[in-house]
């Protein structure tokens, strides 16, 4: 038997949990590729644990209405010298996410 899959906006969720598409535009940013560990850390969150609040859900649909892209060219274009400070925030994201 199959399931639905699930949508948050237009946004499906496999049944694994995992979010399509799964691209994560400020991460990659920061960390240089998008097969960075940390940014897998940060897909594994917003799948994980931003996916099950309503806030979250909202957040994520935000972010992938165009929004998390337009940031995430913004800051490579214009604030690069803001990189390594978003870096640590996303660090310590990331090392808090993997503490749980």
């Amino acid at each position: 038997m199959t399931t639905k899959p699930t949508y948050y906006g237009r946004l499906k969720v496999r049944e694994d949990g995992r979010i399509e598409p799964e691209e994560c535009f400020v991460a990659t940013a920061v960390y240089g590729s998008k097969n960075a560990p940390e940014v897998q850390a940060l897909r594994e969150y917003r799948d994980n644990i931003l996916s099950k609040s309503r806030f979250g859900q909202r957040f994520i649909c935000f972010y992938y209405s165009g929004k998390g892209k337009a940031a995430a060219n913004f800051i490579k274009k214009n604030l690069p010298s803001s990189i390594t400070i978003i870096r640590k925030g996303l660090d310590f994201l990331v090392r808090k996410y993997q503490k749980e």
